[in-house]
């Protein structure tokens, strides 16, 4: 059995749009800064898929990281 067999997989098209209401050329700019700490693709017959548990830690960590800013 496959490693993404147990995973809920989003494409990327509907985590840019749906999910964070941006182009889907910003989530490539976003692989490319490793700093961000944005889950990376999942490539399965040559599309890009995210694991919907990875992201969904992404924006925890991430909604954290905005209240200590606002906070400061």
């Amino acid at each position: 059995m496959s490693d993404t067999a147990n995973r809920r997989l989003i494409p990327d098209p509907l985590v840019a749009r749906q999910r964070y209401n941006r182009n889907l050329r910003t989530l490539a700019r976003w692989d490319d800064r490793p700093e961000l700490g944005f889950p990376p693709p999942i490539k399965i017959n040559g599309r890009n898929y995210r694991d919907a548990e990875a992201l969904n830690a992404w924006d925890r960590a991430n909604s954290l990281r905005a209240a200590e800013v606002r906070a400061a």
